[in-house]
């Protein structure tokens, strides 16, 4: 286990995680951020939303921080990408067929917009509440060459027991929560990116810090020596970690407090 005095990434997962039920970001991280940074401390997000709206969601420090986004297809310093895994269009392809079989609700995640062919207001109001942008379109197989991640959603809670079903060469695929599943290409995920990120600042994996809540945070902890489960995390998660408050209860910014004295 990780020393404190030894942290020099802290990692963590956005939604279920950092962000409240309400959608939003506390603001009291900032402060941490700040004070990270000032210690020497690199801070990172990873997360399943596009690299843009993250960048949006931490903009008074977006340019010093490092972005895991769509899943880990998307590796950015600031505003700048490092890199971008695409999906095969055969593989996005597929995966709407598979929406269209079991009237799941697409997202694609395509040239730095969320695009859905499904116009309700189920699904406006749920991406409105958790600040994502998008737009509709009754054609997304035109966008299939520029996919970096394509998410399924469907509101009656059986994503999680689909997953099997839609496993296959090509692809990864992930239970984000249990009325999502993320896609992303073959051997894209957090894990790998936060890898890359790791040796490109040229720290251990011994001294990472990181915050999830879900199985698509497996991955990342994989390559954490500090590794912290929010209260509300899925129990998987929790086996592997130290528990921490809940997203509601700012576990994530508590906890940063506490570790490194944070006022």
């Amino acid at each position: 286990m990780a020393e404190i005095a030894d942290i020099k990434l802290v990692i963590t997962d956005v939604d279920g995680t950092l962000m409240t039920d309400d959608g939003l970001i506390p603001p009291q991280i900032f402060e941490v951020i700040e004070a990270l940074i000032c210690r020497g401390v690199t801070f990172a997000v990873a997360s399943g939303r596009q690299l843009q709206n993250l960048q949006q969601l931490f903009e008074p420090l977006a340019s010093n921080i490092f972005f895991v986004a769509n899943n880990g297809a998307t590796l950015a310093e600031g505003y700048k990408v490092l890199t971008d895994s695409l999906m095969h269009p055969a593989a996005v392809d597929l995966c709407l067929d598979f929406a269209q079989l079991h009237a799941a609700s697409p997202l694609l995640y395509a040239n730095g917009t969320v695009l859905t062919n499904d116009a309700s207001s189920a699904l406006r109001q749920f991406l409105e509440k958790h600040q994502v942008p998008f737009a509709v379109s009754q054609n997304l197989a035109a966008y299939a060459c520029g996919v970096s991640k394509l998410s399924l959603l469907k509101f009656d809670g059986s994503m999680p027991q689909l997953k099997p079903l839609l496993a296959t060469s090509g692809i990864e695929v992930f239970v984000a929560n249990r009325y999502m599943l993320d896609v992303t290409a073959e051997g894209t995920n957090k894990g790998v990116t936060i890898s890359r990120l790791i040796n490109l600042i040229g720290v251990a994996e011994a001294n990472v810090c990181a915050f999830g809540d879900s199985e698509n945070d497996l991955d990342m902890f994989a390559h954490a020596g500090l590794r912290f489960a929010v209260a509300n995390a899925a129990e998987v998660l929790k086996k592997k970690s130290r528990i921490v408050p809940s997203n509601n209860d700012l576990g994530v910014i508590c906890t940063l407090r506490q570790l490194f004295n944070i006022a």
